[in-house]
């Protein structure tokens, strides 16, 4: 029983001096390709900012960790999981662009954590639709803005994203996400048994088949208005993601729509934070 205690430990060192390293190598690869990496993310954030936007973010790498970037609550810090990335300057580069712009999206929305606690107390089902049309805003923005399709390179990372957003951009792929989102955003707002965690791990974790949602609505805004629309959106409610791209829909019906319920359902929620 000794023998195999000490075991389980010198195991488990050896897998902490390995995530270590993948630390430190991360660390190598920003200072070997720190002007390349930088500048690559401010020329891809630059049409989406606000020409007056200023904040401190500090960067932190870790020795393990779930996600391979995430940020926490309101925040203006981020987070890299090292041994998810491996020597791979286009996946890192993705990954900060991905991750700063939900800082960005955190710093400007009107919408506070604070304010959604107050909604949350008077209307419980239906800022759970809210957080929910919330989530499919801030991840669809942030990975239409960090599209894969932009990188090149074959690293670990950069191939992993490429792969999964060819899997969930094709037009056929859109269709049931949309369907899906619609499901879940309904059972939120009109059933107080769903288990609004099952539904946000199902939607928004691991590869995060809902983030897709919003970056097919992200895209056809920009691709008919601009990115100047996106970064207007920035400091409005979420909602009005979902508004903006609502009226596009009714100017041409070969989009993907969403039904008049799920319509109904937005406007309810928008009226929360008017």
């Amino acid at each position: 029983m000794k023998r195999r205690a000490e075991g389980q430990i010198v195991r488990r060192r050896k897998a902490d001096v390995s995530l270590l390293q993948n630390a430190k190598d991360l660390l190598a690869l920003l200072d070997r390709d720190a002007g390349q990496i930088i500048g690559g993310v401010c020329n891809r954030l630059a049409p989406y900012l606000p020409a007056d936007y200023e904040s401190n973010i500090d960067v932190y790498v870790l020795a393990g960790g779930y996600a391979t970037g995430f940020t926490f609550d309101e925040g203006t810090n981020f987070y890299l999981a090292a041994q998810r990335i491996g020597d791979d300057p286009a996946g890192l580069e993705l990954i900060i662009v991905h991750e700063l712009f939900h800082v960005i999206q955190t710093a400007l929305t009107p919408l506070t954590q604070s304010r959604m606690e107050e909604i949350s107390k008077v209307y419980p089902l239906e800022s759970r639709a809210l957080a929910h049309l919330f989530n499919g805003y801030r991840e669809g923005g942030a990975s239409w803005v960090a599209n894969a399709d932009n990188y090149s390179g074959t690293g670990p990372t950069i191939t992993f994203f490429k792969e999964s957003q060819d899997n969930y951009t094709r037009q056929f792929q859109f269709r049931r996400l949309f369907v899906s989102f619609e499901a879940y955003l309904y059972q939120l707002f009109s059933d107080p048994e769903a288990d609004a965690n099952k539904i946000y791990s199902a939607g928004f974790m691991d590869d995060g088949p809902l983030y897709y949602v919003g970056f097919y609505m992200a895209r056809e805004i920009e691709k008919e208005q601009g990115a100047g629309a996106i970064r207007a959106l920035l400091s409005q409610a979420p909602t009005a993601f979902f508004q903006q791209y609502q009226s596009l829909c009714h100017a041409n019906k070969d989009l993907l729509c969403f039904s008049p319920t799920t319509d109904s359902i937005i406007e309810h929620a928008a009226g929360l934070l008017r």
